[in-house]
């Protein structure tokens, strides 16, 4: 085997040079394409979070109306009232839509379907049944527990982001 064996001192220490920057350059380039791979995946889980967020804070706004607009009609019996009602429902199912769209927890999906189905329970006695009817007040007294469930999401919700962040930070 024959080895290349330079001429001149000033090869001699371009080579060395070369043999030295060249996997300090590849390192360098992985480790750029490392922390920016890791940027951006804590981006797509932060944004991730704060759109459940935010879809929590819709849903417990949504619920909040509702609750208000049914008493409204409970007490008033006027129709203007449910139809109002009906707009805050569709806005709540609306909503409802979106956060199913999203990547949630196991136990943040568990909630969120008990929520859409007791208020559709209580969707179904308020536009059913007179506003005066005994079935009405225990409906109404329904969305008490749905904004419960509401808020337990959103701290839920909360704390995840809390976490990403702190993840964000630690990586």
């Amino acid at each position: 085997m024959h080895l290349y064996r330079p001429k001149s001192i000033r090869r001699l220490l371009l080579i060395g040079f070369v043999l030295v920057v060249v996997p300090l350059m590849l390192a360098l380039i992985h480790a750029m394409y490392s922390v920016d791979q890791l940027v951006a995946q804590g981006q797509r889980a932060l944004f991730a979070t704060m759109r459940a967020t935010h879809g929590s804070e819709q849903l417990a706004d949504a619920i909040t109306d509702m609750e208000r607009n049914a008493r409204q009609y409970q007490v008033l019996g006027d129709p203007a009232l449910l139809e109002v009602y009906q707009e805050n429902h569709q806005k709540f199912l609306d909503t409802a839509e979106r956060l199913e769209a999203l990547n949630l927890s196991d136990i943040q999906r568990e909630r969120l379907e008990m929520i859409i189905k007791v208020e559709d329970g209580v969707n179904e006695v308020i536009v059913n049944f007179p506003y005066e009817a005994p079935e009405m007040a225990s409906a109404v007294e329904g969305f008490s527990s749905l904004a419960r469930d509401a808020r337990k999401m959103l701290f839920d919700n909360r704390k995840l982001v809390e976490r990403e962040v702190e993840w964000l930070d630690a990586n």
